[in-house]
């Protein structure tokens, strides 16, 4: 006799495991025969050992069924099934194992998405080299500025705004040092963010190029160590190392911050900031890796690391493509541009001040161009190949403004910020 604390365990139902035996004999018929371990994954079930590791391992070394050959087994199996349109002659010829009838069933050819569509053709350019690879610094570039241009169009800046881009090596105007030391090594990479005016306007007596200018800010979006994805046609292609934005859109919520740092300026607060930052570099005893303490025009106190406040650099940028390409017509027009020389100042942690001065040549006839004012807001990455050259790209929009008024650039800049705060 059982005890009364022991548990019996209950009889399967007559009626359920007359179902099953129904069930494995129709399967039987369809695929020959199950394998040889049929009963041994019977006593397993009884034992609770269906699913373990040892009974999966062991299952792997079964061999198919006979008529069963993996998805050909399986699309003859459907195609006898799907040949009967009665469901009580489909149900019989399971159980018989009867051959199908000669009818032929008409293929369906698949709907085609026009959305799918697209989303392979974007694909098979990522995927063959005529788009940026897939984690490089330059896909990276390409999304930001899909956000920014959608940001300008948002705004109502149609057609007043370009999309531009370059490429290039920038090498240290007059390098003291040619040895890293306690400078970051090479593939150490930065993420850049620009807020600054670019004026163009003619060179006296001469018709065969432009003088440009860049003014105003350059913000450390972030900063980190990229790897070397190797050359896509004769082009070398680094991956996106920097650490604090992986998302777009914590970035776009730096960028308004920054953009809404830039409005609160004067002509007079700049040149403050200015004088500030270089007093205080001329002040420093000690430099090096120690964190150093800056204390800005509103008394904050701030404790940095890296690049002294009030430091400067001195680049001359290699000839490179100036592109700008119309976001109302989609016209693309190429600028060489030579000559370049930019420094900055660094005017507060993160914060650069930049001043940039430079040549543009176009193969096409310029006729009689007058002076253009506009607004660049854009991303650069930078990647450091050696103690004094830096591979740059960088990629933005260009919205056109009045140069003599200076609350259209403001409201401008004001009218993508809140548009860049809805992504």
């Amino acid at each position: 006799m059982a005890h009364a604390n022991e548990t019996e365990t209950p009889s399967k139902p007559k009626a359920m495991k007359k179902r099953n035996e129904e069930a494995s004999r129709q399967w039987k018929a369809l695929f020959g025969r199950f394998p040889k371990s049929e009963k041994a994954f019977g006593s397993k079930r009884k034992n609770g050992l269906v699913g373990s590791e040892v009974s999966c391992t062991k299952a792997k070394k079964h061999k198919p069924a006979a008529g069963f050959k993996g998805r050909e087994g399986f699309n003859n199996v459907k195609e006898k099934i799907s040949a009967y349109s009665d469901p009580e002659q489909r149900s019989r010829a399971v159980r018989t194992n009867s051959p199908p009838p000669e009818t032929v069933v008409a293929f369906k050819p698949p709907i085609k998405d026009s959305k799918s569509s697209a989303a392979k053709g974007v694909w098979k350019n990522l995927l063959d080299g005529s788009g940026p690879r897939r984690g490089s610094a330059s896909m990276r570039l390409f999304k930001e500025n899909k956000i920014l241009v959608a940001a300008a169009k948002s705004a109502g800046f149609w057609r007043h705004t370009s999309v531009v881009d370059y490429d290039t090596i920038k090498d240290k105007h007059n390098p003291k040092l040619k040895k890293y030391g306690i400078a970051p090594k090479a593939l150490s990479q930065w993420h850049w963010f620009f807020v600054a005016t670019k004026s163009v306007f003619p060179i006296e007596k001469r018709n065969d190029a432009l003088k440009f200018t860049l003014k105003f800010d350059k913000f450390q979006l972030a900063q980190g160590k990229c790897t070397d994805m190797g050359k896509s046609k004769g082009k070398q292609i680094y991956s996106y190392g920097c650490d604090g934005v992986k998302q777009l859109e914590t970035a776009a919520r730096k960028k308004k911050a920054f953009i809404l740092q830039t409005l609160e300026d004067t002509h007079e607060i700049r040149e403050k900031r200015l004088k500030h930052a270089q007093a205080h570099k001329e002040g420093m005893v000690h430099r090096g890796r120690a964190t150093m303490r800056f204390v800005d025009l509103e008394g904050k106190e701030v404790f940095y690391s890296g690049m002294p406040i009030g430091g400067e650099h001195d680049w001359d940028y290699h000839d490179c493509n100036f592109i700008e390409r119309a976001l109302e017509c989609g016209r693309e027009k190429k600028w060489k541009a030579t000559c370049v020389r930019w420094r900055e100042v660094k005017v507060h942690q993160g914060r650069w001040a930049i001043f940039v001065g430079g040549e543009l040549h176009s193969s096409e006839p310029m006729g009689n161009l007058k002076r253009q004012d506009y607004l660049l807001v854009a991303d650069q990455m930078a990647t450091k190949l050696s103690p004094v050259s830096y591979r740059v790209e960088l990629k933005g929009i260009q919205v056109l403004t009045d140069g003599e008024n200076e609350t259209s650039g403001k409201e401008t800049l004001r009218a993508i910020a809140s548009e860049l705060s809805k992504t």
